[in-house]
């Protein structure tokens, strides 16, 4: 045993194990937490893919989010609270991306989560309701939290009569069982003979198009076995062809397990409803038809008949009511908006459709979007309260709604949503004058101006994602965006004249001749965007796919292709349209008409300056390195003329005050991952944040927050190893509060410190 957590332990202390403490601030508007640091609320974005509430009531409710961690609901403080901030950068962006969480049903304080990306998947559990957590050992493959059909499940279940009971549907390799949790690395493989491996989309090659074993529930009706263990367990088989795809039983508590004929042959999720019967859930085929599906029921597990009442559509949300097992909950998953919700009241036999309307909801910008709200779409999960009989939950894109009555002739759903901050972060901007507010882009649904970082902010109308805000230095209420739908291809450029509480229509674009637009464009969109810091009219655009910037002198009614500017490498671009950390363009913060422009990825550094307004740029740059860079920010110093600095991630930070002729490498940085300015305390012009590392820190460590009051001389680290937000890209000071910076992450939206 003393052998045993040694190694967990060191293990443990590679992938940035460490404790969150998570406690609500009674406020009603966003979670606290240790240290000065707080959620700047916007209110929902990204996908909560599943909810599970505790059958031991007491009001404990955990979600999962797709790329946003995991949470659980604080009932007084009516909000969620994050559970998995404790992870580094060597493993949060793999960490956050959760595919399944459940509760152990005999102890109220157990909970496990699975969760992977790319190289990294765990199974972590903790007995502490999530405020820390202890690595179980997980080596049997791919979890891929944010993959295809990530509303399935729960994959993980443990068994209600024996809490050492706990078993994992992967995606590739079938499904698994640990008999032992407690003990580090115990999970076991089920023989592919007795439950395979099921399907996937094409091409299967991709982890994230894999589904495989979907749910694993357990009937406690059939009693237990001598040594403790729930005998009927089922669980559900995604796919793999004829024969394949379908609902495995066990009656002798895992031992052995066959196929139940007939059903469902793309289960999602399964559930114990009235004396034994199992309701099953189904949803696409391998060539991802959102609109197939069915719901099955199966009384005793014997056979299978589809439940009449569901129209044809792709079912994914399945709930059996606590207090009446006859009652029984299903939801579509396959509808944008307001999706269907039915209900059995003998057991799955027969449906009815629920009626629904909108109560309250929370961030008004719901309200001002196209459809009115994003009412209950792209439903993953549906709940029954454990506590509070008649409430129900509602999980999918952007948020969650709860009914109180779920009883009700017609039932009213308001938004449970604080706390919850599941979105990408494109950009953060903080202007030095006029209204003290914060712009942020993110990935998807446009971007928001904050006046108050305790409130919800105000939407910017953009479409998909808002690249970037830029403002002009010496007239800031002058700002534009820039923003583009990756899947449609559609964007442009928006103007505000009044610190951008209201925007213009997109403004024309007229292209030089000559010039050709990306297939799939009819115009100029996405991209990023610098402002003239003398005139509000000057503009320089990088657009997406374009290969190099364009230049405007009447505030973007016409464009021509910058000069003296040799066309990037399209691959080196492509991605440039929305990646926080690749940030190739820069408008001088200070008294002159400067525009900075830099090139990396696959071809070395290229480092060009303008002091015409972006008319013509000059190769500049001496002293960088010949060096190769994935993620480069280039960003102006505020208040010093000339002051420009480039980040090149390991190759550390390099700093010029002439107008980027000439740099220097700042010592003591060991790699940046992004960097900002905000308001100085000092003489200084500005105070410098960074996400990254200095020399001397272990790469283990992962990324740190650090804050400079002396233009990178000393740093100061920020924040501490119960606040590691391994998933933070972009960084920026408030340009009018001193020591208040605000963190981008990807999928745990945005936090403040100060």
């Amino acid at each position: 045993m003393k052998k045993t957590v040694i190694i967990m332990l060191a293990t443990l202390a590679l992938c940035g194990y460490g404790n969150v403490k998570a406690s609500g601030n009674g406020n009603g508007q966003n979670p606290s937490y240790d240290n000065g640091w707080n959620q700047v609320p916007i209110g929902g974005c990204g996908y909560i893919t599943g909810i599970v509430a505790h059958p031991l009531g007491q009001d404990v409710v955990y979600a999962r989010v797709d790329v946003g961690g995991a949470l659980r609901w604080d009932e007084a403080g009516q909000q969620w609270l994050p559970i998995t901030d404790m992870f580094n950068s060597t493993v949060a962006g793999s960490y956050n991306c959760v595919e399944s969480i459940n509760v152990d049903p005999r102890d109220i304080n157990v909970v496990y989560f699975a969760c992977g990306r790319g190289g990294q998947q765990a199974i972590f559990r903790s007995t502490d309701r999530g405020n820390s957590w202890t690595d179980t050992g997980w080596k049997g493959g791919i979890i891929t939290g944010n993959g295809q059909y990530r509303w399935c499940g729960e994959r993980l279940a443990v068994d209600p009569a024996n809490s050492n009971v706990v078993y994992f549907g992967s995606r590739k390799s079938g499904l698994w069982v640990n008999n032992n949790p407690t003990v580090f690395g115990k999970w076991v493989q089920i023989p592919k003979a007795q439950i395979p491996f099921g399907g996937g989309l094409s091409p299967a090659a991709k982890p994230e198009n894999n589904v495989g074993v979907t749910f694993v529930t357990f009937d406690p009706s059939g009693g237990t076995t001598a040594d403790g263990k729930t005998k009927i367990i089922y669980a559900g088989v995604w796919g793999g062809g004829a024969g394949v795809g379908g609902v495995y039983k066990s009656t002798d508590a895992g031992a052995t397990w066959a196929r139940i004929p007939g059903g469902p042959t793309h289960p999602m999720r399964g559930a114990i409803a009235a004396n034994g019967t199992l309701v099953v859930t189904e949803q696409g085929n391998e060539k991802n038809d959102f609109k197939s599906g069915a719901v099955w029921y199966c009384p005793g597990g014997g056979s299978f008949a589809k439940s009449t009442g569901p129209k044809v559509g792709g079912y994914s949300g399945l709930s059996v009511d606590p207090t009446n097992p006859n009652n029984v909950l299903v939801i579509t998953q396959n509808s944008f908006n307001n999706n269907d919700l039915y209900k059995s009241t003998d057991g799955g036999k027969i449906f009815k459709a629920v009626t629904k309307t909108k109560g309250s909801v929370e961030a008004p910008w719901f309200l001002t979007t196209k459809d009115g709200g994003y009412f209950i779409n792209r439903s993953s999960s549906v709940v029954y309260d454990q506590t509070n009989h008649g409430r129900v939950w509602v999980s999918g894109w952007y948020t969650t709604w709860r009914t109180e009555d779920i009883n009700a002739t017609t039932t009213i759903w308001n938004t449970a949503v604080r706390g919850h901050e599941g979105f990408a972060v494109r950009f953060l901007m903080s202007p030095p004058a006029g209204p003290s507010v914060l712009f942020t882009g993110i990935g998807d649904s446009s971007g928001f101006r904050t006046g108050d970082v305790n409130q919800y902010p105000d939407w910017l109308p953009g479409s998909g994602d808002v690249n970037l805000v830029d403002y002009c230095w010496s007239n800031p209420s002058v700002m534009y965006f820039v923003s583009m739908n990756r899947s449609e291809l559609i964007g442009g450029l928006k103007k505000s004249t009044d610190y951008g509480v209201t925007w213009s229509s997109y403004v024309p674009v007229s292209l030089p001749a000559g010039v050709n637009l990306p297939d799939g464009c009819s115009s100029m969109v996405g991209g990023r965007i610098a402002v003239s810091a003398t005139d509000p009219d000057r503009l320089v655009w990088l657009p997406y796919r374009m290969g190099q910037p364009y230049t405007s002198g009447d505030g973007g009614k016409s464009w021509a292709a910058c000069k003296g500017v040799e066309p990037a490498k399209t691959t080196d671009l492509i991605e440039n349209s929305y990646l926080p950390q690749r940030q190739p363009l820069a408008a001088s913060k200070a008294a002159s008409n400067y525009m900075y422009y830099a090139t990396a990825g696959s071809q070395a550094v290229q480092f060009y300056s303008s002091n015409d307004g972006g008319v013509s740029f000059k190769k500049t740059g001496a002293g960088l390195p010949a060096a190769k860079s994935s993620d480069w920010m280039v960003k102006a110093v505020p208040n010093q003329d000339g002051g420009v600095w480039i980040s090149l991630e390991n190759d550390g930070f390099y700093v010029s005050k002439n107008f980027g002729k000439t740099f220097t490498k700042l010592p003591g940085v060991a790699r940046v991952k992004a960097f900002g300015f905000g308001k100085s305390g000092s003489d200084a012009p500005a105070c410098v944040y960074m996400i990254g590392l200095l020399t001397g820190d272990a790469p283990s460590d992962g990324n740190r927050i650090y804050r400079s009051d002396d233009m990178g001389v000393t740093w100061t680290r920020i924040n501490d190893d119960d606040h590691q937000y391994g998933t933070a890209e972009y960084i920026e000071g408030d340009g009018q509060v001193y020591g208040r910076v605000f963190i981008g992450t990807s999928g745990r939206g945005v936090i403040r410190h100060g």
